[in-house]
């Protein structure tokens, strides 16, 4: 048998092993060369500027680390519609960090700025304000008071940083039962700056008066008159004058002087014994009840008078204007102008609404403006209560964040509803 045996070609050979020692060169150069891993920053010194400040835009440009020295860094600003109102080259530093003052001019539109750096393929981005200023405003202690802002319900128990526009604001505290309510404030919030407000609520303590027997006696505090029958009353600390009004058949018991202390209550009780003395003439009887009963804080006249409601209170004939103070979780009725007539019971209904309370929260927690109805309301977060029915919330930018879009919510009398922003 014969066999034969063909030789090969050499140029198959040749091209497999140019092949084999190309790649032999690209793996020796890739063990060699690793891939660059740079990491660029930029920030700027403040989150929220005026106009005609100075900013100040700085960052870095490192290598695993080490910094790039002498790097073309091309730094961009954009507003808050996308145009471009700022361009510069920078060069790295031996530290491989780069700034550059950038003054703002009195044009520039209010609202979010964003900060470009470039650097081949690789970008970092900041975020500032201009045109707003923060207005915080917390009650002190921290209670449930909802705090308005030019006769809009903002947020309940304090403010944090809400971003408003340059401006004077009047703010208002609801009444918090226990406590006496700060005065209104007028305060003026200035662009690129923080304007705080302390609402400071101060505690009462309570007087608590009885008669014994229980009788339709008047009972006066501090020369006022109050409520029939007895009083449970909020009063400021200090010492007070009782007085009790006289019961026909009776002999009325002496003047009491007590001290009220914040935060406690004390009990006063009138001991009426049998006698000659006759009632008085010519009065009428005021009753006020609040429905449903709750704990607001009856005013004639502008005299606090008794919380719940007025039992049968004796008062000369004449006009009286009724208030009721703000309980939480209902809307207070309006104020009412009644005639008290002698020998006649006037009887004042203070019908309170129940209202629900919306709870607005951003996840993960950051400093976004949450708006109701358009209407900016704080930053953070928000736990208001509201008049039942629908809302829509709308949530602010955050530097570094995708805006989550708009919730329509219906807010129930009775209810809390929690509304969540997530923020990608």
């Amino acid at each position: 048998m014969r066999i034969t045996i063909k030789r090969m070609s050499p140029e198959p050979r040749k091209l497999e092993t140019v092949l084999l020692l190309v790649l032999l060169v690209i793996s020796i150069g890739l063990q060699s060369s690793p891939a660059q891993a740079f990491s660029l920053t930029v920030t700027s010194d403040k989150d929220m500027y005026a106009k005609g400040q100075t900013a100040s835009i700085s960052g870095t440009l490192k290598n695993g680390g080490s910094p790039i020295v002498g790097a073309d860094i091309a730094i961009e600003v954009t507003n808050s519609l996308g145009s471009v109102v700022f361009e510069q080259q920078l060069k790295t530093d031996s530290n491989g960090g780069y700034s550059t003052p950038l003054l703002i001019p009195n044009f520039w539109l209010t609202g979010l700025y964003t900060i470009h750096a470039a650097y081949q393929s690789d970008r970092a981005t900041a975020y500032f304000l201009i045109g707003y200023g923060l207005l915080r405003a917390p009650s002190s202690p921290a209670v449930q008071t909802t705090i308005f802002v030019d006769n809009t319900p903002r947020d309940d128990w304090g403010l944090n940083w809400v971003k408003l526009t340059p401006g004077t604001y009047k703010l208002h505290f609801t009444n918090v039962p226990g406590f006496a309510t700060p005065a209104n404030q007028t305060v003026v919030v200035t662009e690129g700056q923080v304007t705080t407000v302390q609402a400071v609520f101060t505690q009462f303590g309570a007087l608590h008066v009885v008669t014994n027997p229980p009788v339709p006696a008047t009972i006066s505090i501090d020369g006022n008159p109050r409520d029939d029958w007895g009083v449970w009353l909020p009063l400021s600390p200090g010492l007070h004058t009782v007085h009790f009004g006289d019961v026909a058949n009776f002999i009325t018991p002496s003047d009491q002087q007590v001290n009220v202390v914040a935060g406690t209550s004390v009990t006063v009780t009138g001991n009426y014994v049998a006698g000659t003395n006759s009632g008085p003439t010519g009065v009428g009887l005021l009753r006020v009840v609040t429905s449903p009963a709750v704990q607001s804080s009856i005013y004639v006249n502008n005299v606090l008078m008794d919380d719940w409601g007025l039992n049968w209170v004796e008062l000369p004939p004449g006009t009286y204007t009724i208030h009721f103070s703000d309980v939480p979780g209902y809307a207070s009725p309006a104020n009412q102008t009644v005639t008290v007539t002698a020998d006649q019971t006037t009887i004042v209904t203070g019908a309170f609404t129940q209202i629900g309370a919306l709870h607005v929260i951003t996840n993960p927690p950051v400093p976004a403006t949450i708006y109701i109805n358009g209407v900016p309301m704080d930053d953070w977060g928000v736990w208001v209560e509201l008049p039942a029915g629908t809302y829509t919330v709308s949530f602010g930018d955050v530097a570094g964040y995708t805006t989550p879009a708009d919730q329509v919510v219906t807010v129930i009398a009775g209810t809390s509803v929690t509304v969540t922003g997530n923020y990608t």
